[in-house]
């Protein structure tokens, strides 16, 4: 479980990489691709479209609206259609009139179905981990206690078990929590002393995994989203703070 949480991870990471370039790309295009595609450009709607070379907006006018809204539908299994495929289509007009010719449109969308292919292999084989997660998961947490605390699913409760091991392998709350990394620095002399940053000296992935579970408990959980309030608004903490 460990080395599949590890590899998990560095897939997203990849991925993330990947989504990041597609969003330069589309910046290219025009400022409407990116709402036009609901800012998620790693959905199998979106990168199927990409794979398939209908970045350039001359071969979405040739599609037609009926067969984009055909391929929209059959992509995103049914929860998006011709409202999406009008708005792809209005985002291809506006690049067309922007950029007049000066745009080598079928270059630029061959460049972006290289990126969304990959991204698409990646997105197979991070689901194939997350089917391995859940058995390693249900094997070792039968009961579902992991999951069971607000903010922790499938993937973020496998990966806290797989990196903190047993727990009882601390002696108190704090050495768990200088293994994750998630406390304070200490810089002092003789004479001062003052708090910074997280360490960060702890274990990555479990660092990680924590942090997203915080930022999804403070949306669910009334106690903790009433402590995030107290540290962003009271104490003017920033986001990433607050969360840690």
């Amino acid at each position: 479980l460990r080395r599949i949480t590890k590899l998990r991870s560095s897939l997203v990471k990849r991925r993330t990489v990947i989504a990041a370039r597609l969003d330069a790309y589309l910046e290219l295009l025009g400022p409407s691709w990116h709402a036009a595609f609901g800012g998620d450009l790693t959905s199998n709607r979106s990168l199927r479209l990409f794979a398939g070379g209908y970045a350039d907006p001359a071969a979405l006018r040739r599609l037609g609206r009926a067969r984009l809204t055909k391929l929209i539908w059959r992509y995103s299994h049914g929860k998006c259609g011709e409202t999406e495929a009008l708005q792809v289509l209005a985002a291809a007009d506006e690049s067309l009139a922007l950029w007049d010719g000066d745009l080598d449109f079928a270059e630029l969308a061959d460049d972006i179905a290289v990126e969304a292919r990959l991204a698409l292999a990646l997105s197979r084989e991070i689901h194939e981990l997350d089917e391995r997660i859940a058995v390693s998961l249900k094997a070792l947490d039968p009961l579902g206690i992991m999951t069971s605390v607000p903010g922790v699913a499938n993937v973020n409760g496998a990966q806290i078990l797989a990196r903190l091991g047993d727990p009882n392998r601390f002696r108190s709350l704090a050495g768990a929590k200088s293994f994750s990394g998630l406390v304070p620095s200490l810089s002092a002399s003789g004479v001062h002393g003052r708090h910074g940053g997280p360490t960060k000296s702890g274990d990555a992935p479990l660092r990680e995994s924590l942090f997203m579970a915080a930022d999804w408990a403070r949306r669910v959980d009334p106690t903790l989203a009433q402590r995030y309030h107290r540290l962003m608004v009271t104490e003017g903490k920033h986001h990433n703070s607050a969360l840690c």
